[in-house]
């Protein structure tokens, strides 16, 4: 999984443990404009620190570039892309590329990803009102029910 510029610690905890769930080889993120792995990160994480790599680069347009040259297809998410995401995903060797509560991916990360997607889910509208509601806990259970759609795919 390929974080861009993820702030909360509590949102990078979640996807730890999902990535740890799901079999995740490691989590890359960026090292500005990303959580310190802190008691808070730690905790959030309940123990996924343990199990599972958390890499911090100085730019992400290296290591996506490397993990297209070694076969991996990236799979950008955001709720502007064109096509949405399907279960029948056929790529063998997968990078998830998240982006920043509230921004998205930014510009050079989308450049990068093979596909972008988007999660076409009922009652959009509902779902929009309660994140303006709670805020960044919506979406730690959204990239955990992204993820848990992807694994179903392979």
């Amino acid at each position: 999984m390929v974080l861009d510029q993820i702030t909360d610690p509590h949102n990078v905890g979640a996807i730890l443990r999902t990535a740890c769930a799901f079999g995740a080889d490691a989590v890359i993120t960026t090292m500005r404009f990303a959580p310190q792995e802190t008691g808070v990160l730690a905790k959030s994480a309940s123990g996924a620190l343990d199990y599972t790599n958390l890499i911090e680069v100085k730019n992400l347009a290296t290591p996506l570039q490397e993990l297209k040259n070694h076969g991996f297809t990236c799979l950008g998410f955001d709720s502007e892309a064109e096509g949405a995401l399907t279960p029948d995903l056929k790529a063998q060797k997968l990078a998830i590329v998240l982006g920043a509560e509230h921004k998205g991916l930014r510009q050079r990360t989308r450049e990068l990803c093979d596909q972008m997607v988007k999660l076409d889910m009922p009652g959009a509208d509902q779902i929009a009102q309660r994140v303006q509601c709670s805020g960044n806990r919506l979406v730690c259970r959204n990239i955990a029910i992204d993820t848990s759609i992807l694994k179903q795919g392979q």
